[in-house]
């Protein structure tokens, strides 16, 4: 597994790394979930939240999705994530 370089201004960080998004991660990396359903049940969140979540973080490569049949099966693939922030003027 490698790492994954990110770099942000302050205000893009904030607005990807939400503490509902940062949740995710962690019950993906420690549980073994099916499916994007099974993800959003295990959050007690709204499945169309948790698509939308697991999108972005996908568009910045956060996360991948395995796909198996007809579910998208999200997991995260790095063990490290170094997070340059950058100063907006």
């Amino acid at each position: 597994m490698a790492d994954i370089m990110l770099d942000f201004d302050d205000v893009d960080f904030f607005r990807i790394f939400t503490e509902k998004r940062m949740e995710m991660i962690k019950e993906i990396v420690n549980e073994d979930f099916k499916s994007i359903r099974a993800l959003a049940e295990g959050l007690e969140r709204d499945v169309k939240n948790v698509w939308e979540d697991l999108s972005l973080l996908n568009k910045f490569g956060l996360i991948e999705f395995e796909v198996s049949g007809r579910r998208k099966i999200p997991t995260v693939k790095r063990t490290r994530i170094v997070i340059k922030l950058r100063d907006v003027k």
